[in-house]
């Protein structure tokens, strides 16, 4: 429910000099709720052979995700691509990726992604399936 990690799943308040306190009762997640959606991943379809700056693309014009500034990053790889302007010349190269590419370094069949936004206060996960 924090959306801090993915083994705090439920509650945690921290209260300054006081400590920390944890509650180890599991809630229940609804389907309506942003929160808790945005802790499943989601199921996108998209072409083996098309890159990881159209898939960028994809990410900031679509009608219902519309991200400003994404970057992108998996459990296997950790970053893949960051949008700050820092550290985006470091990963200009792998703009030119295939996803398939990007598939076959995850070790996987699927290629899951974290992909976290500036104006969005966590990262939400997705699913691309190649085709």
């Amino acid at each position: 429910m924090t959306g801090c990690s993915k083994t705090v799943d439920n509650y945690m308040m921290f209260m300054g000099a006081e400590g920390i306190y944890t509650n180890v009762i599991k809630y229940d997640s609804r389907e309506d709720c942003q929160v808790c959606i945005g802790m499943k991943p989601k199921k996108i379809s998209f072409g083996a052979s098309k890159t990881l700056a159209e898939l960028i693309e994809f990410f900031k014009k679509d009608f219902e995700i519309k991200y400003s500034n994404p970057s992108i990053s998996s459990d296997n790889q950790g970053a893949i691509y960051l949008s700050n302007p820092a550290f985006a010349s470091m990963y200009e190269d792998k703009l030119k990726a295939t996803l398939e590419e990007v598939r076959s370094k995850e070790g996987t069949p699927g290629l899951e992604i974290r992909v976290q936004d500036p104006d969005r206060p966590f990262a939400e996960r997705y699913i691309i399936e190649l085709q």
